[in-house]
C-alpha cells in the first residue's frame, strides 16, 4: 500500500514547552486509508493538524509538505464573508447556477434549500456546518481532513452529514479528529491517539483493539471506599465512577454478584472502541 504521508521526529514547540514531541517516531498513513485522530483536549490533535498543513513552524519532518489548497478542510468553525447569501457563496465557490441540476442536488444532498437566500451570518452552526460540508464536497482533493466538524449537532443530522461525508471521500485519504466513537464504526481504518502531545498509538484499528482488548466494564456509579479499595481486578476512572475492567465471562458473572450484594449503582460496558480508548489511556498515565 502506497504512503499518502510520512511524519517523523515532529516537534512543535512554544517558548516553555513542548505542543507535540514525536521524537524517535515515524508513522506512515497509507493511501485511502480513513485515520481518527483522538485524544483528550489539548492532546496536540489540532496543532498536529496545523503541522501538516505547514500553517506552523516546527522540526522534523511531513512528506509530502500538503498545501492548505491540496486538502478539503472542515473545521468546527469556518469563516466567510458575512455579507454573502448561501447561494451566493455556492455559485462563487463552485460555479454552479441556481438554474443547474447540480446546484439543485447539492442544496437537497446538504438540507440548504430553506437557507439559500440566508445571509451566512444568520445561519446557525450547524446550519453553516452543512454549507461547508456541502463545498467541500464539490473538490476532487486526495486528501480531507475534518476537526470536530459535527460536534453540537443532533444524532439525525450528524449520521446524515457522516453519509455524504463518507459518499465524496471514498478511496481518498481523510483524517478525522472527533470525540464521537461511534462515528468511526465501519468506516476509519486507522487509529492515531496523542496525549500530552505524544504518540499512544497509531496502527489498524483492529490491532488496537486486540492490544487493549477485554471481555467488558462494570462501571460502579458510588460504593464504599472500603469495598473499592478491596477489588483486585485492574480498575479505571471514568469521570465520576470507578471501571472495573473484565477479562471473561465467568468473571464477569462472578463480580456482578458481588457488586450486586453491596447494593451498589451500576452498568455494564461491553468492549468496544471507546472501552479500549479508556483503557489504553489508563495504561499510558
Amino acid at each position: 500500500m502506497n504512503t499518502a504521508i510520512s511524519i517523523k521526529d515532529l516537534v512543535v514547540e512554544r517558548p516553555s514547552k513542548k505542543i507535540l514531541d514525536f521524537i524517535g517516531q515515524e508513522i506512515e498513513i497509507p493511501s485511502g486509508s480513513i485515520v481518527a485522530v483522538l485524544g483528550e483536549n489539548g492532546a496536540g490533535k489540532t496543532t498536529l493538524i496545523e503541522a501538516l498543513l505547514g500553517e506552523i513552524p516546527f522540526d522534523g519532518s511531513v512528506t509530502p509538505q500538503i498545501h492548505p489548497t491540496e486538502v478539503g478542510i472542515v473545521f468546527q468553525k469556518n469563516i466567510y464573508n458575512d455579507m454573502l447569501k448561501v447561494y451566493e457563496l455556492i455559485e462563487l465557490v463552485t460555479n454552479y447556477k441556481r438554474r443547474d441540476e447540480a446546484y439543485s442536488r447539492l442544496i437537497h444532498s446538504y438540507e440548504l434549500e430553506t437557507l439559500a437566500n440566508r445571509y451566512i451570518k444568520d445561519l446557525s452552526g450547524g446550519e453553516a456546518q452543512r454549507l461547508t460540508l456541502a463545498l467541500t464536497s464539490t473538490r476532487n482533493n486526495s486528501y480531507y481532513i475534518f476537526d470536530e466538524i459535527t460536534s453540537g449537532l443532533d444524532f439525525k443530522k450528524r449520521e446524515k452529514l457522516l453519509g455524504n461525508i463518507k459518499e465524496f471521500t471514498r478511496g481518498k485519504t481523510v483524517l478525522h479528529v472527533t470525540h464521537y466513537f461511534e462515528e468511526l464504526v465501519d468506516w476509519a481504518t486507522h487509529l492515531l491517539i496523542l496525549k500530552d502531545g505524544k504518540i499512544m498509538f497509531f496502527g489498524f484499528i483492529s490491532a488496537f483493539e486486540d492490544i487493549y482488548s477485554h471481555h467488558s466494564i462494570i462501571k460502579i456509579m458510588d460504593g464504599k471506599q472500603e469495598f473499592l479499595d478491596s477489588i483486585e481486578l485492574e480498575k479505571i476512572k471514568m469521570e465520576d465512577s470507578l471501571g472495573l475492567i473484565i477479562e471473561n465471562h465467568n468473571q464477569e458473572s462472578d463480580w456482578l454478584r458481588k457488586v450486586q450484594q453491596q447494593n451498589l449503582d451500576f452498568t455494564i460496558l461491553k468492549q468496544n472502541l471507546y472501552t479500549s480508548f479508556l483503557l489504553c489511556s489508563e495504561r499510558t498515565k
